[in-house]
């Protein structure tokens, strides 16, 4: 008999562990079946089931079946349960509530409770109460806590204080520590430190670390030195440092290079490379300046969807550039649905500028 069909047998038997189990086992494949077999143990008193349950809907947007097996866990005893009843309730709208559940949780221990509450804390304008409950959460064992803290320093323009939470954050195991450190020095255009910061420390943080470095040393104008460095990692296949190489170039009207490096970030799937070469070709060669926009819109890139449709429309072809905006627009991109009320006042279709205009409307709204 295999794992999972003595799952079966015990669920059916009746074991709310099993049906908890059996759940966790369906959920990739089955989603349906996992939740009806987590609402049969949550049913019968399994707290873990009503949490997971719970999680699942709230992804699915049933905020009120999520809120009703939260809840019940919550009110059960279970701590991850009702950090995560305050952050659906906060959500809601319901601030009173949530943070209620977050302090419960919070008092008991639960770090994560700690920096959501820290951070209605943040936006109800309780600066001190906030950092407190960071400090708090940072006893608590969450390294996350230190990065918090350092950024609230660094709104500050704290630097220096920043530093040190964000060194205590990456100390105990989370990088982005490291690389909101290097961040504080390009924030205060502390190039010299900041070369120092990422030359001692490329090898833990990876391409990331490459690029800023690249980036610091343009700034002190040590342009040959940028174009070596991303020459090693663009011979390696870093997609990113084949684009930068083409910026460095286009900035310094090396056209052919430029295209170069542009083209190969783009064939290895880097979109943004096509839109460049797109603004590169527009004035020379309008077939391939469509080319190039075309592939990075249909990669994503929905400036280039704008860019591909005036290009469109400067051809003629104003139905083809009305369906690009129309895919951007689907997309909630306001240029594109700006574009839309544009060419259907011009054509006199005032159902649809209106259309457009009710939805253009309702995004600002929100």
């Amino acid at each position: 008999m295999s794992d999972l069909t003595a799952l079966y047998a015990k669920a059916k038997s009746g074991s709310p562990d099993a049906m908890y189990q059996l759940a966790i086992e369906l959920e990739k494949e089955d989603l349906d079946g996992a939740k009806s077999w987590l609402k049969m143990a949550a049913e019968n008193g399994h707290v873990s089931s009503m949490s997971k349950l719970g999680l699942l809907l709230m992804s699915e947007n049933d905020f009120d079946g999520a809120k009703q097996w939260l809840r019940m866990a919550a009110e059960e005893g279970d701590l991850p349960s009702m950090s995560n009843l305050g952050l659906l309730l906060k959500n809601l709208g319901e601030i009173d509530q949530a943070e209620n559940w977050y302090k419960i949780a919070a008092v008991q221990g639960h770090a994560q409770a700690m920096i959501n509450l820290a951070g209605l804390n943040f936006d109800t304008g309780r600066e001190e109460e906030g950092e407190q409950w960071l400090v708090k959460a940072a006893e608590a064992g969450e390294p996350r806590a230190y990065l918090y803290l350092g950024d609230r320093l660094a709104e500050k323009e704290d630097f220096e204080g920043s530093r040190v939470q964000f060194q205590k954050a990456y100390d105990l195991g989370v990088l982005d520590g490291l690389i909101s450190i290097g961040q504080t020095y390009l924030i205060e255009n502390d190039f010299e430190n900041a070369e120092r910061f990422y030359r001692d420390n490329l090898e833990n943080g990876g391409l990331g670390f490459v690029l800023n470095l690249s980036h610091t040393l343009l700034q002190l104008g040590k342009v040959d030195e940028a174009i070596q460095l991303l020459q090693e990692h663009a011979d390696r296949g870093a997609v990113e440092a084949m684009y930068n190489l083409g910026v460095i170039y286009q900035e310094r009207d090396e056209i052919e290079e430029s295209i170069k490096w542009y083209t190969m970030s783009g064939k290895k799937g880097y979109a943004p490379a096509y839109h460049n070469l797109g603004i590169i070709y527009e004035p020379l060669d309008k077939v391939a300046a469509i080319s190039a926009y075309r592939n990075a819109f249909e990669k994503g890139v929905l400036q280039s969807g704008i860019n591909l449709g005036l290009l469109l429309e400067e051809t003629g072809d104003i139905d083809e550039a009305l369906e690009i905006y129309k895919k951007a627009a689907n997309e909630g991109f306001v240029p594109a649905m700006e574009a839309l009320v544009e060419i259907f006042e011009e054509r006199g279709d005032v159902a649809s500028a209106e259309e457009w205009k009710r939805k253009l409307e309702l995004l600002h709204s929100h």
